[in-house]
């Protein structure tokens, strides 16, 4: 009777020996699995930022007079460029590319026939005789309008930082329609003199004082501060 009650004793003990291993192994290879996991890197999606988000001030711009709605523009990046959409700048000179992101006037419609073009930069500083002089009678001050050549047309999606490699689609009469609440990025390239140096403002043109009379006086030009190239020419 007794050899019976130790051999029951023995049995029992190797099956808690068993269940023990059985449970200390899945135990690690739990814990390896869930730390590989936490190893592994994660996959996160570029940032494409809406036209709110961006930062600085805003110009509003009309392709033609404001009997449709026009479009918000801000000024988000710029570099300097030998060639900009195929084109190349002229001896002595290098295009001032500046990239901004648009979106309709109103929030509630969209905005037809968008085109970059009549948007201007203005070198704020005395102009070099190569760029002429333009007086914006304020008080005499002397500025360099620099007219928007090539620009392109408008692309959605392009994630942040990444529109100085995006594939841009030179514009020269085409024009875009933009929905509303949408967010769009061009490029603007101005011919700029490598003589002239200061800092550069993104200017919308100025509207006449009476918008039903075409003759009426012209408003100056409404211009904001856009990020300055930091490369070299």
């Amino acid at each position: 009777m007794r050899h019976a009650r130790l051999a029951a004793l023995s049995v029992l003990a190797a099956g808690v020996m068993v269940l023990a291993a059985g449970c200390g192994g899945s135990g690690g290879a739990s814990s390896g699995a869930s730390s590989q996991a936490s190893s592994q890197p994660t996959h996160t999606e570029p940032k494409v930022s809406t036209f709110a988000q961006f930062p600085g001030k805003e110009l509003k711009h009309f392709r033609e007079l404001p009997t449709k709605p026009g479009v918000r523009v801000k000024g988000i990046d710029s570099m300097w460029a030998p060639e900009l959409l195929g084109k190349s700048a002229e001896a002595g000179r290098h295009f001032l590319a500046v990239y901004v992101a648009v979106t309709p006037e109103a929030n509630d419609r969209g905005s037809q026939e968008v085109s970059l073009k009549g948007l201007t930069v203005r070198l704020n500083t005395p102009c070099q005789q190569s760029d002429g002089e333009t007086d914006t009678g304020n008080g005499g001050e002397k500025v360099c309008p620099y007219d928007a050549y090539p620009y392109s047309q408008l692309e959605s999606g392009i994630p942040d930082g990444r529109w100085r490699t995006a594939d841009f689609t030179y514009s020269e009469i085409r024009t875009d329609d933009v929905a509303a609440g949408e967010t769009r990025i061009g490029v603007v390239g101005y011919n700029v003199s490598d003589e002239a140096h200061g800092t550069f403002t993104l200017c919308a043109p100025g509207l006449p004082v009476d918008l039903h009379d075409n003759y009426s006086d012209i408003r100056p030009p409404s211009c904001v501060p856009i990020p300055q190239p930091k490369n070299a020419r």
